[in-house]
């Protein structure tokens, strides 16, 4: 069996007479292929790590607006939720004073303390009803209220309402 001179075994020198030729020293360290490696895969990897902290940037600002939109539209809705409750009691407060007047005409208010628990939270709330006399009008009342809720909160909620209740006439006058 004879072998073709084209065709050689690898690692065989012709120029050596057959004899296979000795390995490739290898590179020392930060010489050949690792600086290639490095200097070309590094850029790559660089550019990479850049954009995905850009995305998470992005990312996270994305989220801190979101976060901060959501508790805004939370208080919002508290802050209604406030106001409604004051309205209605405002209006519970006249339709009180209306009751006393209707049963003493010599009524001229007071100040109404709803304890924490009562209302939604543990706040309290607190209402003023005042009556007064319109001038020249001696059957008439006029009752201004003012409901706060919480009480004692620089941001509470606080409705005030006014009204004229009619004294009916005594009998027999």
């Amino acid at each position: 069996m004879s072998v073709s001179k084209n065709h050689r075994a690898p690692g065989c020198d012709v120029s050596r007479g057959g004899v296979p030729s000795p390995p490739a020293p290898l590179p020392l360290a930060g010489e050949g292929r690792r600086n290639l490696t490095l200097a070309g895969e590094g850029r790559r990897c660089g550019a990479v790590a850049v954009v995905a902290l850009v995305c998470v940037a992005v990312a996270s600002i994305f989220m801190l607006v979101m976060v901060r939109r959501s508790l805004g539209e939370w208080k919002m809705v508290r802050l209604e939720a406030r106001q409604m409750q004051c309205r209605w009691l405002a209006e519970s407060a006249l339709d009180r004073a209306a009751a006393r007047l209707a049963s003493d005409p010599k009524y001229q208010g007071e100040a109404w303390a709803i304890p924490g628990g009562r209302l939604p939270g543990d706040d309290k709330a607190a209402v003023t009803i005042e009556v007064s006399t319109p001038s020249g009008k001696p059957l008439e009342r006029l009752v201004r209220v003012r409901a706060d809720w919480p009480e004692d909160d620089p941001l509470r909620a606080r409705v005030s309402k006014q009204t004229i209740v009619e004294i009916p006439a005594a009998k027999g006058k």
